[in-house]
């Protein structure tokens, strides 16, 4: 594994960017002011022994400067074309030797970048935002259930349960030989302590699609296969389809659409709680499929929705919600319920399963939908869109209906490896890579044997969901990174089908851990930037932290919630959508 542990938030970024072949001189437009207005902050930003602030600061800021690269190359060469859902046309794209391919090329790869400044403290906040909001006055209540967190085995280690959903739930208590109403965690500890905790992950995970994992440290996970499939950077771009020479392209045309279509364009409807004042946006036009849920790839829509982008949320009626994670990722977006289940099947059903899809009109319009985006996001479990819905995902087969679309994966292991088709979330990320057993040991450093033994422990969580929101960030800038080539392919003459980006949590925490951690308990020592409110605060620090947030009218009542930390000069950064209803829009793109 590559050492970075002398890397600041700014090596980060140069790191990831020159990884996404992205244009250098772009990165002299970023600030990244530590707390206080430092020019640098290299301690410990949050009570951690990893670098979860490097990681906050870095990650946004990376998202930021992508969006500002995107806007640079359209506003200087042309909109984003919105092919029509019909093949593509013959006609050709001019010769990269000519005149304007040329001079095309030089504004990709000097654009003028407008300055972009992600403040430390900020972007920290925005990696807890879930918990930050408040609805008339009112935190979010917890999505965690009654019995998910460590449980001992057998041989002497422990397992996660993750039942944040209430299929992974009843699963899970199922297996456990439970009543599916059982809420008593420590019925359920006396159940895993009869199996040992290799052979529970493996039975929950592989034969009944659960969320349970084994707790290991560094050495047992890098001694596994799947740890070494896992890539040293944690994004990847790649194309699919690509014909060298110029053969066809439909990048100058423009949609023409009937108004009974059921991807026409739509006027912008009415917004609760939109803001008065609108500014341009870095990726205002730019079509966003999304289908997600949880934190992770909801966090990328929603920064993509902070710069402009059209975001089209895509949920299913017959999936449970998490409403207090909904209100938060939902801002910015639009929002359309889509029934992609065959009749006879359990929507909570491995991607193996032998029904077959059903052909209802959901599934076309989904796929007419995802003819006409610029990009399609999602992160549910490999393998369970495709079984549903043949071709969404197909990168090559969709390219050639819709020429140069992005598709960005996330997913918690990774492409590649034996469990690159395994569900996961954040914590269990944490659990399995070993992660949770590194932030314990550092914790219990230099802790007694008398008064302190009950502080110590065997795991210990991040303080936030930092794969999560990190992984999040990520996937907009490998979107933006696949925007930036598919221009300067075009530039080119090269016609390439589709754009593949892919983020995993266990890509992110690799990332994450080859930063190092803090000497000893000093991770735990220091001020945690994140606290807000604490008494004896100046009068500079209460209006600072008052100019953090936003108030505006949701349809669930006054919301006040962090503003986006990220500011682009020039440019409007923000949501003007605020939460409303899950399906409530129309599944049509708003007019330009």
């Amino acid at each position: 594994m590559v050492n970075r542990e002398a890397f600041t938030p700014l090596d980060i970024v140069k790191d990831i960017w020159t990884h996404l072949d992205l244009p250098p001189a772009a990165l002299s437009s970023l600030s990244l002011p530590g707390l206080n207005g430092a020019p640098a902050h290299t301690r410990p930003a949050v009570r951690s022994s990893f670098k979860i602030g490097h990681l906050a600061q870095s990650t946004i800021a990376l998202s930021a400067l992508g969006a500002a690269v995107v806007h640079s190359i359209r506003d200087r060469s042309h909109p984003f074309p919105h092919p029509s859902p019909s093949p593509p046309s013959s006609s050709s794209l001019s010769s990269s030797s000519s005149p304007e391919s040329k001079s095309k090329l030089k504004i990709l790869q000097r654009p003028e970048i407008p300055k972009i400044t992600v403040p430390l403290r900020p972007a920290v906040l925005e990696f807890h935002c879930e918990r930050l909001y408040t609805l008339s006055g009112n935190p979010p209540i917890s999505s965690w259930g009654p019995i998910g967190g460590l449980h001992p085995t057998a041989d002497g280690s422990f397992v996660r349960i993750h039942d944040v959903f209430p299929h992974l739930r009843t699963g899970a208590l199922a297996l456990l030989g439970l009543s599916e109403t059982c809420t008593d965690r420590g019925a359920v500890s006396e159940r895993t302590k009869l199996w040992e905790a290799g052979e529970l992950e493996t039975v929950a995970v592989e034969r009944r699609g659960l969320a349970v994992y084994k707790l290991r440290d560094f050495g047992e996970w890098d001694w596994g296969e799947q740890a070494r499939a896992v890539g040293e950077l944690p994004v990847a771009v790649r194309r699919v389809g690509v014909v060298p020479s110029s053969s066809h392209s439909s990048s100058s045309a423009s949609v023409v659409v009937s108004a009974n279509s059921p991807h026409r364009t739509a006027t912008t409807d009415n917004k609760v709680g939109s803001g008065p004042q609108k500014k341009k946006r870095c990726l205002s036009n730019l079509r966003v499929l999304e289908l997600s849920r949880v934190i992770a790839a909801p966090v990328a829509g929603k920064t993509l929705a902070a710069h402009g982008a059209d975001v089209l949320w895509v949920t299913s009626p017959n999936l449970p919600d998490l409403p207090a994670l909904d209100c938060e990722f939902a801002r910015g977006k639009r929002s359309i319920q889509l029934d992609l289940s065959s009749p006879s099947s359990d929507p909570h059903t491995s991607s193996s399963s032998t029904s077959s899809p059903t052909s209802n009109s959901d599934i076309n319009t989904l796929l007419s939908l995802a003819r006409t985006a610029d990009v399609i996001l999602q992160s549910y479990r490999p393998g369970s869109l495709a079984s549903r819905v043949p071709g969404l995902l197909d990168a090559e087969e969709l390219g050639k209906a819709n020429p140069g679309v992005i598709i960005a994966n996330l997913s918690a292991f990774g492409p590649t490896g034996p469990w690159k088709d395994r569900r996961g979330f954040d914590s269990l990320v944490q659990t399995c890579s070993g992660i949770a057993v590194a932030e314990a040991e550092r914790w219990n450093l230099n802790l007694g044997k008398d008064e302190n033994e009950k502080e110590r422990v065997v795991a210990r969580q991040l303080p936030c969901q930092a794969l999560d929101h990190a992984a999040g960030y990520l996937l907009a800038t490998g979107i933006c990174a696949a925007l930036y080539h598919r221009e300067r392919d075009r530039a080119e003459g090269r016609s390439v089908a589709a754009y593949v980006v892919d983020v995993s949590l266990a890509g992110v925490g690799k990332y994450l851990r080859s930063l190092g951690q803090f000497e000893g308990r000093e991770g735990f020592e220091e001020e945690d930037c994140s606290v807000l409110g604490r008494e004896g605060r100046m009068k500079e620090e209460v209006d600072e932290e008052e100019a953090f947030f936003e108030t505006r009218m949701s349809a669930f009542g006054e919301m006040t919630f962090l503003r986006h930390s990220a500011t682009v000069e020039g440019f409007g950064t923000g949501w003007e959508r605020m939460p409303a209803r899950l399906g409530k829009d129309e599944p049509v793109w708003l007019a330009a």
